[in-house]
């Protein structure tokens, strides 16, 4: 099941796409890897995404630029 899509208009904290995952994973029963490979693995799925930070100065959240969510059933109230 897919989750995220290459969106050049998207972008999503990197803490919330990992956390995603984490759970998909294990929903798989796969075991995750880690956080530090996770960027790697993303960058091979979607080579136009891109790092950045968002938000105020000393407040910046970092994310992945090029990736927005798919919605799923589940979101939905």
């Amino acid at each position: 099941q897919r989750t995220y899509r290459a969106d050049s208009a998207s972008s999503q904290p990197k803490q919330a796409v990992y956390d995603c995952y984490k759970e998909e994973a294990r929903r798989q029963g796969w075991s995750p890897m880690p956080e530090t490979s996770f960027a790697k693995f993303l960058y091979q799925q979607f080579p136009e995404a891109r790092s950045s930070r968002i938000g105020p100065l000393k407040h910046q959240v970092p994310h992945f630029s090029g990736v927005a969510r798919i919605p799923q059933d589940r979101d939905s109230p």
